[in-house]
Order: structure tokens, then sequence, then C-alpha cells
């Protein structure tokens, strides 16, 4: 497994890179570099057809608890419904 730093715009182009040499499970450390709700929805999505299997700190600390908990719900509920 290897853990990875998030929360910048090259994002992708890093996890498609990781992704030419290796299928080893990740993990995510985001460090509250996501700042948009959709964005991170649309991330994690991404991230988890890529074998990404945890997520960090993907939202600023001061973020409304009800942005995270719709994030957990919205990701969540699309995968296990």
């Amino acid at each position: 497994m290897l853990k990875v730093k998030l929360g910048r715009d090259t994002d992708k182009e890093m996890i498609e890179t990781i992704r030419s040499v290796t299928d080893k499970p990740l993990t995510g450390d985001v460090n509250q570099g996501w700042k948009d709700k959709e964005k991170a929805l649309e991330m994690l999505h991404w991230l988890k057809e890529r074998n990404m299997v945890m997520i960090e700190q993907p939202m600023p600390k001061r973020t409304d608890l009800t942005i995270l908990a719709w994030l957990d719900r919205t990701f969540t509920d699309s995968y296990y419904r």
C-alpha cells in the first residue's frame, strides 16, 4: 500500500503516473486541499476507480459538518445502493 499526498491541481496527473508503474492499493492525504464539495465528490469517484482505498482530511477543518455529511452520504450511497 502506498500513501500519496493530494490536494493540488496535479492530483490526477500524479495518480496516473503512479498507476503507470504499480497497481498497489493507495491511500491519500489531501491535507484539507479540496475546498469545494462537488470537486471533492468528483475526485472521490475518480480515485475509487483507481484503487484508492482511503482518503484523509479531504476538506478544510472548519468545513461545516453538514457539507462533510453530504459528501460522505452522497459518495457512499452511489456505491452501496
